[in-house]
């Protein structure tokens, strides 16, 4: 009997200890997918930005030149028109 109890201790003690440390295992290998999880939707948040910022140039360069083109075809028009005033 002296021998049987200390030995389903260390026994006992020895299945927590597996299991506690099975566990924190596990746990690891949760956090680390869960951490590349959310280094990849960061790195596409980070795309997603970059992409909407040159879509955002690229509009207001276009505005830019549409603007700077009717400005064109007004200035024409005017010249067009003092031209037609001084012919008459």
């Amino acid at each position: 009997m002296k021998i049987i109890r200390p030995t389903l201790t260390v026994l006992l003690a020895g299945s927590w200890v597996a299991f506690v440390s099975c566990e924190s295992k596990e746990e690891k290998r949760r956090d680390q997918a869960l951490e590349r999880k959310a280094d990849a939707l960061e790195d596409q948040a980070k795309m997603t930005r970059k992409e909407g910022e040159r879509e955002k140039e690229a509009i207001k360069a276009d505005a830019d030149a549409t603007k700077e083109a009717r400005d064109r075809e007004a200035k024409e028009l005017e010249k067009a028109a003092k031209e037609t005033r001084k012919d008459k």
